[in-house]
């Protein structure tokens, strides 16, 4: 789980990760249809934040609440426990 604390705000995304941010959303099935002007929404608010390796990002059964997007490394996806895929950079979830 990401701990996402009060004392200050995550940066905001750089311009790198802004074309990352587009580029899901335009890969993404049930968002490619917004226009570019809601795409821009996404990414004016989207945070950076880092998670260590063996942190869950989210956890089975949680309610999704946030649209993600990989910057960089690979995330494991565990279906009851079991290895069932990887979300690797450009790949988006949530």
């Amino acid at each position: 789980k990401v701990q996402r604390g009060t004392q200050s705000p995550p940066p905001a995304a750089d311009s790198r990760a802004q074309k990352l941010i587009y580029h899901a959303l335009e890969q993404n099935s049930m968002l490619n249809s917004l226009k570019q002007s809601e795409m821009k929404h996404f990414v004016d608010f989207a945070e950076m934040f880092r998670v260590n390796a063996g942190h869950d990002v989210i956890s089975q059964g949680e309610t999704g609440d946030y649209f993600y997007v990989v910057d960089k490394g690979n995330l494991e996806i565990l279906v009851n426990g079991d290895h069932v895929g990887d979300y690797t950079t450009g790949s988006s979830f949530g």
